[in-house]
């Protein structure tokens, strides 16, 4: 069975230069949302899921 979503029906009618400003909006609202969360008080260093734990080998310097 072939399904067809209306989002891939009209894939073939996007220029490249659509797709690139598509890209670009996509990336800058990401990009956004991310300063807007990670950038607050503990928004980076509070959030497991982001947050780049020290190696054992430099706790020591900490």
């Amino acid at each position: 069975m072939l399904w067809t979503f209306p989002a891939q029906a009209n894939l073939d009618a996007l220029s490249n230069q659509d797709a690139v400003s598509g890209f670009k909006a996509a990336l800058e609202k990401g990009s956004g949302v991310a300063v807007d969360l990670l950038g607050k008080t503990d928004g980076f260093l509070g959030n497991g899921a982001v947050k780049i734990p020290l190696p054992d080998s430099l706790k020591k310097f900490r």
